[in-house]
């Protein structure tokens, strides 16, 4: 065997092995449990069948052609199909969060950006501290000085605040991702063409990754509008050499920092530093000098908004809260977080293991399917002749990798939402891993019929597509982890709106500052002008302490009902989403 044959067998054995040790660490999450890992039974069995059915069905000749047709559908999408199905994009969300979510937040971050979208909406950065500021925690917030204010950057609250105006909170989200699937179709064509951006447009509008994402109150749909915008205006700006591109990448990186300024770390320096690398051009060094201008003008907004808050320019209000939650590695970084985190301190076996949980989550999440997700990205970026335009991919990919390796917590929360960012890319990537699979399998069996490879790929993927839609993304809507997620459901807001009245000061008794974040976020920015005040009642003292303050109110005291919010099966949520009458719990 000669030295090249031998070398050429070498690097193909390390990229199986390679390509098996990704498929397994994106498949088994090593430490911790998440709802949004389905049970790997039901994955195991969803694969077995999807394969099963490819195989059968890849012999018909027949389905063959049917295949062919199809495929042809789709690359050539009509104008009006494309537009059909950014309609989606926003339609889905939307009532996703009408029947599924509610149209409110569920976690901590969400019922911040929405208070601080308030205090925008009112005009202010801060709201005066409340009387009894022990009753009155804002979540995620600071109370400085005798100022309340959140502890996140301002860019999308301040979209955020638009639907607070209008009273279409539920709304924002929706309209972002909607525009963000728009700007991805855009981003997908110039990298490679518009055939294969229509099928990345239908992975896309499909991912319940997405269409969760979109459905809540959280900044990361903001921050995919951004991003894509940022290296759509590098790959369309370089070719043009406009300098309205120029700006498109000096606004969206500095709205990129005003949302999510980590994000936009590795957002710059993955697109800058590729094509300072790469694709380098008389172009490529002015839409990099207007993207420093750009990151100049977010960084300084940025730093004013932190001045006027905490005092600092690069102190953000997040280190007063919580001075360990910061980037880095040592005993003094991170948090204790439940049993994630039992004891403070960051290192890269955290590291390591925050990374396997987002890909096992990932895994299930991007597209639904039954523990394959992520496979044909891995194909893609192992098995092909890789292009600058697949580098670029692998570059903003092992961007996010490297910048949150050194994040104390996994950030999974409506899927692993620290690399939401990365849709635009995954995305893309698994497009150019189907399209490759063919040439992949005959590569290691030369006997394989070319047709059939093309129908088993093709049908295994309609099957993987098929459980996500039917099983994956149901089964996640109506119960765990979506429908009445930690607890938090519109049933609250009912159940108290049918014993309070104007004037009432209500006392919460709740567990934790989390718990009584839902009713928090219906006082007004001025606590003591609330038609209807809602304390928490957590201690005698300060209930003391609020009665005294409040002598005239009626009092109402109301706990939180936890352990009468169950989850829901499947069914009983079916029946309320098709408007079935059924009484709330109680």
């Amino acid at each position: 065997m000669s030295s090249d044959s031998t070398f050429k067998t070498s690097a193909r054995t390390t990229r199986v092995v390679v390509f098996g040790a990704l498929m397994l660490l994106s498949s088994l999450s090593i430490q911790w449990y998440s709802p949004y890992i389905r049970p790997y039974s039901h994955a195991g069995v969803g694969l077995v069948l999807a394969l099963g059915v490819a195989w059968l069905m890849s012999r018909s000749t027949g389905w063959s052609t049917r295949l062919d047709h199809l495929s042809k559908r789709v690359a050539n999408l009509t104008t009006t199909e494309r537009y059909a199905l950014y309609g989606w994009a926003f339609v889905a969300p939307v009532l996703l969060s009408q029947f599924v979510l509610d149209p409110i937040p569920h976690i901590p971050d969400g019922f911040a950006y929405l208070y601080q979208a308030k205090l925008f909406a009112a005009g202010q950065l801060f709201a005066e501290s409340p009387a009894v500021p022990e009753a009155f925690p804002a979540p995620w917030s600071v109370d400085l000085d005798g100022r309340v204010f959140t502890v996140f950057p301002p860019g999308w609250s301040g979209l955020l605040a638009i639907g607070v105006v209008t009273g279409l909170t539920a709304f924002a989200n929706p309209a972002i991702g909607a525009l963000s699937v728009v700007v991805m179709w855009h981003l997908w064509s110039e990298l490679f063409d518009s055939k294969r951006a229509n099928f990345a447009l239908v992975l896309c509008v499909l991912s319940p990754f997405y269409l969760f994402m979109s459905a809540g109150f959280m900044s990361h749909n903001a921050s995919l509008l951004a991003s894509s915008a940022f290296a759509l205006a590098f790959v369309r700006g370089s070719r043009s050499g406009s300098l309205i591109w120029g700006a498109v990448a000096a606004l969206s990186i500095a709205f990129q920092i005003l949302v999510r300024p980590v994000s936009a770390l590795f957002v710059f320096a993955a697109v800058v530093g590729f094509f300072a690398i790469a694709r380098r051009s008389a172009a490529s060094w002015k839409l990099t000098f207007c993207a420093a201008v750009g990151g100049g003008i977010g960084t300084a907004i940025y730093g004013i908004y932190n001045r006027a808050l905490v005092g600092e320019w690069g102190v953000p209000p997040l280190y007063f809260l919580t001075p360990a939650n910061r980037f880095g590695f040592g005993d003094d970084i991170g948090l204790p977080w439940a049993t994630s985190f039992p004891t403070p301190g960051h290192d890269v076996i955290r590291a390591a293991l925050n990374l396997n949980f987002n890909m096992a989550v990932m895994n299930h999440d991007l597209f639904g399917w039954p523990l394959v997700s992520l496979l044909f990205v891995f194909v893609a970026l192992l098995f092909t002749r890789l292009s600058w335009q697949h580098w670029l991919c692998a570059a903003t990919i092992a961007g996010a990798v490297v910048i949150y390796a050194g994040y104390w917590y996994n950030g999974v929360a409506f899927g692993a939402r620290f690399y939401y960012c990365l849709l635009p890319y995954l995305v893309m990537l698994t497009v150019e891993g189907i399209r490759a699979t063919p040439d992949v399998l005959r590569s290691f069996s030369s006997g394989l019929d070319v047709d059939r490879t093309r129908a088993f790929t093709a049908t295994a993927v309609i099957a993987f597509m098929t459980y996500g839609m039917f099983l994956y993304i149901p089964r996640t809507a109506l119960t765990a982890p979506y429908w009445n997620q930690r607890k938090i459901s519109f049933e609250l807001y009912e159940e108290l709106d049918s014993v309070v009245q104007p004037g009432d000061l209500v006392l919460v008794d709740a567990d934790s500052d989390e718990r009584y974040n839902p009713v928090f976020v219906k006082n007004a920015i001025r606590i003591d002008q609330s038609p209807v005040i809602y304390a928490w009642d957590r201690s005698d003292a300060v209930r003391a302490q609020l009665l005294a303050q409040f002598p005239d109110r009626r009092v109402v005291r109301w706990r939180y009902p936890i352990e009468r919010l169950a989850e829901q099966t499947a069914s009983a949520q079916l029946r309320r989403c098709l408007g079935a009458s059924e009484s709330p719990s109680r």
